[in-house]
């Protein structure tokens, strides 16, 4: 069966050199800025870290702070912008669901997601298209798979979903030829750098701070505290409710 997306890629920068430990002193709340500007040195201390601003670090600071107002939030990226690793560079369709096993987590949270993915970037204004997608069956035993396929989109929820014969595949696709098809209307393109980028502003909007060019170095304890060590100085999260989260 044919249907086509995929590419990956990524970027690298080096550490810059190691700092000492800053001062302890309060945490204050970061107004709102350009989603890829930098707030300065971490804080001395902070109630949660979130290691890396791709679209899932971002996502956790946000709804942490959501959950939380107040919380002290701080979120660290060795690189010199937001997204730039798997979240800048993966194919950029939002999939609606229909590959997962049906009552599976991945099968709601894909369709489900898919719809607030959607409903995020109207709100912002993030570039997306709904263009759905077609695929392939193009020889007899594909046909018996793309079947299946149809069985558990529907089953999960996916909507608009239409079996297509030859000429229906020509129709949506003059270029493809097949023996049968699937035609999946609620497939699209997300810009997720750009989805990154609203995050990351809303992350700010809400207090949390964002670290460009911090390379987190290792964990330890120190005091009570849980401790994230990296270039150039040290982040304490403090003993009530000190976490880290991976986000990248």
């Amino acid at each position: 069966m044919t249907t086509g997306d995929g590419r990956e890629g990524g970027a690298a920068r080096g550490a810059s050199p190691p700092g000492p430990p800053i001062g302890t002193g309060p945490a204050s709340g970061v107004a709102a800025g350009p989603p890829s500007s930098d707030d300065g040195r971490p804080p001395s201390a902070c109630d949660l870290v979130v290691v890396g601003a791709g679209i899932v670090g971002l996502a956790v600071a946000r709804e942490a702070l959501r959950r939380r107002p107040g919380l002290r939030v701080a979120v660290l990226e060795r690189e010199d912008r937001v997204a730039a690793h798997q979240t800048g560079h993966n194919s950029g369709v939002a999939h609606s669901g229909l590959y997962y096993r049906p009552g599976s987590l991945k099968a709601r949270l894909t369709v489900e997601g898919v719809a607030a993915l959607y409903a995020y970037c109207a709100e912002h204004g993030i570039a997306h298209e709904r263009c759905g997608k077609v695929v392939v069956a193009t020889r007899p035993e594909e046909v018996p798979r793309l079947a299946e396929l149809e069985r558990r989109g529907r089953a999960n929820g996916v909507p608009g979903l239409q079996r297509l014969d030859p000429a229906g595949v020509r129709e949506h696709e003059p270029h493809v030829r097949g023996l049968d098809g699937l035609w999946s209307p609620n497939t699209g393109i997300v810009d997720y750098d750009g989805v990154a980028r609203a995050l990351a502003a809303e992350v700010r909007a809400l207090g949390g701070t964002l670290h460009l060019g911090c390379t987190v170095t290792g964990l330890g304890r120190r005091d009570g505290r849980v401790t994230v060590g990296h270039a150039p100085a040290d982040v304490g999260a403090s003993p009530r409710g000190g976490r880290a989260a991976v986000g990248h």
